[in-house]
């Protein structure tokens, strides 16, 4: 059986959000028009946290559906494929995670919107059998917490 974990990490005045955050409600309708316009997913590449050009361009768009929703908080969620340890896929998706984290507030949006967080190789979009199904694996995606 294997071991799920989720390594939360938090900045600065997050750590009061992020120990409530079961306690927090999620507005479907007051995000709702957020929700229909972020991109659901930046890829990358095996075994790496760095961002392609192509993702740049996104994380542009991203940045700036963000900020004109200061009132979200968004989840950064880091994945892998499940080639490797667990330990170290959970730490691979926190290095996404972050990269995407740092990229978005050299946007111009407000750190205190953002969570981190890493499922490694838990979350799979598809079972990974091949190369094509893995690298649909390899991402981080923003989810609206509310």
């Amino acid at each position: 059986m294997k071991q799920i974990s989720v390594m939360v990490v938090v900045l600065g005045a997050l750590s009061s959000t992020v120990m409530g955050c079961a306690g927090h409600d999620f507005h479907p309708q007051s995000s709702q028009s957020l929700q229909q316009k972020l991109p659901a997913q930046i890829f990358f590449g095996f075994n790496k946290d760095r961002i392609t050009p192509t993702e740049e361009a996104l994380l542009d768009e991203q940045a700036a559906l963000l900020k004109k929703y200061q009132e979200s908080v968004i989840l950064i969620e880091g994945n892998t494929d499940a080639i490797g340890s667990a330990n170290y896929n959970m730490e691979l998706g926190d290095r996404r995670a972050r990269r995407v984290m740092v990229e978005l507030v050299q946007r111009g949006v407000e750190p205190k919107q953002l969570i981190v967080l890493s499922h490694g190789e838990n979350h799979p979009l598809t079972p990974g059998l091949n190369e094509n199904q893995r690298a649909k694996n390899r991402r981080v995606e923003l989810v609206i917490r509310k």
